[in-house]
C-alpha cells in the first residue's frame, strides 16, 4: 500500500478534493501503489471458524478505475455480495471468487470491520476510526460502508492496494452512489494485517470527504496513517519507515502527492496520537482551514504551546531516540519500536560542513566523545538560514537513549555556540537533531564540534 513511485505518479494529474478522486474527465485513484518488492504480513487475523455471514443484497457490476492506464479509465466489473454486518457490506468480484478469495477471507474482513481489531477485541476498524475522525458520509440511506475486492490491475512495475473515488459520494459520471472503497483482494491475504491497514487507511480517506474536503493531501495522508496505528496494523513500520524513511530522513514530510512519503506520515501520524491523543485527531479533521495552518490552528485551540515548527522539531528526536519514558516527554513511541535512524556519526574533535537539510527534512549528527566524565562540549553551529531551523540534542550512553538527557536549541544568528557541560565518560554520544522548520529552501550547516 502507498507504494509511491514518482514516475507513475507524475503522470497523475492535479488531485482532487482529499485526494482521491476528480472530476467526470479525469478520474484518479488515491495514489495508492505498491513497488513489485515483495510484502509480507506481520499478523493473521483470527477467524472463528463457526461463524460466517450471508448476504441477500443483489448482484452489481461496479464502475472502477482501470489503473493498467494512465490517466486512469473506467470499467465496469460483476460483484456478489458475499457478507453484511452491522457496518460493512463486502462484495467480492466474480472472476476472484473461490479462487483468491473464499468466504472464511470475507468473514475475516467483516469482523475486523465490524467487531475487533489487533488494538482492541472489542472495536472494529470502523468504530475505533469513526471515534477519532467522526462518521462518513450517507449518501445511500444505508448507513453502511461498502467494501469492495476485485484484483487492482497494475501499472508498469506499480500494483494497487487500494483506493476511493470522491464521485461515489460526490457525484459525477460513472458513480456508484454510495460510500465505499476499493481494496485488492488478490496479492495479500485479505485477513492479514497489511490489508486489514489498507481497509483501515482507505476507510480514513472515505471519512475526510464528510469533514473537509480541501485538506492538503500529506496531513490527511499522515491521519490515515494514523488509523493504521490505531487499529493495530503496522505494515507500514517495515515497509515505509525501516525501509525508506530512517534510511533517509532528510526527506520532507509535508509534501503532497504524488511524492508524499508515507514513513514520514506513519510517523508523524502515531507521533499525534502519542503526544496529544485522539481528541487532538478529531479536533484536527474538523478544523477547516488547510495543512499548517490547521494543525497549528487545531495546536492553539486544544490549548498547546507550541508552534508546528517546535512540533517537528520534537518529533524529529523523537523519531530518533524512540524513549517514549524518557523525562515524561514526547520522545518516541509506545505502539511499536521505531527502526535505527540514518545519521552521521563523527568523532570530537571535528568539522562537519555543508550539510544540507531539505524543506520540512531532518538531518542527524552523532558525535562520540572520548573525553573524561564531567568534560564540556562546544559545538559551533552556522548557517545562513538559521531562522529556519529547530534544533535538539541529546547526551546519552552508547546504545540506551532511554538514559539521555535532551534538550532545545535556537541559533539567534548565523554562527551560533552550543555548550554542553558535564558530558564525557559514559555519557559518550551527543545527536544534533537539525530540522528545516521554514518549508520553502532547503538550509545549509556547519557544524565544528570540540572540547574547550
Amino acid at each position: 500500500m502507498h507504494r509511491t513511485n514518482t514516475l507513475f505518479l507524475a503522470l497523475l494529474l492535479a488531485s482532487s478534493p482529499a485526494a482521491c478522486g476528480d472530476d467526470d474527465s479525469n478520474p484518479q485513484p488515491d495514489a495508492e501503489v505498491q513497488n513489485d518488492a515483495e510484502v509480507q504480513n506481520d499478523a493473521e487475523v483470527q477467524n472463528d471458524a463457526e461463524v460466517t455471514t450471508e448476504c441477500d443484497l443483489p448482484p452489481r457490476d461496479f464502475w472502477v478505475y482501470d489503473l493498467s492506464v494512465m490517466p486512469p479509465t473506467w470499467m465496469q466489473v460483476p460483484s456478489t455480495c458475499r457478507a453484511e454486518g452491522t457496518h460493512g457490506i463486502i462484495y467480492v468480484a466474480d472472476d476472484i471468487w473461490e479462487v483468491d478469495m473464499d468466504q472464511p477471507d470475507v468473514d475475516g474482513v467483516l469482523h475486523a470491520f465490524d467487531n475487533a481489531t489487533a488494538a482492541d477485541p472489542t472495536r472494529g476498524i470502523y468504530e475505533l476510526t469513526t471515534t477519532a475522525y467522526g462518521e462518513p458520509t450517507d449518501v445511500d440511506l444505508n448507513d453502511r460502508v461498502i467494501l469492495f475486492f476485485s484484483e487492482l490491475p497494475s501499472y508498469g512495475a506499480n500494483q494497487f492496494d487500494g483506493y476511493i473515488r470522491a464521485e461515489d459520494v460526490l457525484g459525477g459520471t460513472n458513480s456508484n452512489g454510495g460510500e465505499m472503497f476499493y481494496a485488492d483482494g488478490v496479492r495479500n491475504d485479505p485477513t492479514g494485517h497489511y490489508m486489514l491497514g489498507v481497509v483501515a487507511h482507505e476507510f480514513t480517506h472515505l471519512i475526510h470527504l464528510n469533514h473537509d474536503l480541501n485538506e492538503e493531501s500529506w496531513l490527511e495522508e499522515s491521519l490515515a496513517e494514523a488509523a493504521m496505528v490505531m487499529c493495530g496494523y503496522l505494515g507500514d513500520l517495515q515497509t515505509w519507515v525501516a525501509n525508506d524513511f530512517a534510511a533517509n530522513p532528510n526527506q520532507t514530510l509535508t509534501q503532497d502527492n504524488p511524492t508524499f512519503n508515507y514513513g514520514a506520515g506513519f510517523l508523524f501520524g502515531a507521533y499525534l496520537i502519542e503526544r496529544y491523543g485522539m481528541d487532538f485527531l478529531t479536533a484536527l479533521v474538523q478544523e477547516q482551514t488547510d495543512g499548517i495552518v490547521a494543525v497549528e490552528n487545531t495546536l492553539a485551540g486544544e490549548g498547546h504551546p507550541e508552534s508546528f515548527g517546535d512540533l517537528l522539531g520534537d518529533w524529529a528526536l523523537a523519531n530518533f531516540l524512540d524513549a517514549p519514558d524518557l523525562a515524561g516527554g514526547p520522545w518516541g513511541y509506545h505502539a511499536f519500536n521505531v527502526p535505527p535512524f540514518t545519521s552521521l556519526n563523527r568523532t570530537v574533535p571535528d568539522t562537519i560542513g555543508s550539510l544540507n537539510v531539505v524543506p520540512h527534512g531532518t538531518r542527524y549528527v552523532v558525535l562520540e566523545l572520548t573525553a573524561a566524565a564531567g568534560s564540556s562540549l562546544d559545538v559551533t553551529l552556522t548557517s545562513t538560514e538559521w531562522a529556519d531551523l529547530a534544533i535538539r540534542y541529546a547526551v546519552y550512553p552508547d546504545g540506551d537513549t532511554a538514559a539521555a538527557t535532551v534538550g532545545a536549541f535556537t541559533m539567534t544568528a548565523g554562527t551560533d555556540l552550543l555548550t554542553l557541560d558535564n558530558v564525557g565518560g559514559t555519557d559518550n554520544r551527543v545527536v544534533v537533531s537539525i530540522t528545516e522548520i521554514g518549508g520553502v529552501q532547503a538550509a545549509g550547516m556547519q557544524l565544528d564540534a570540540a572540547h574547550p
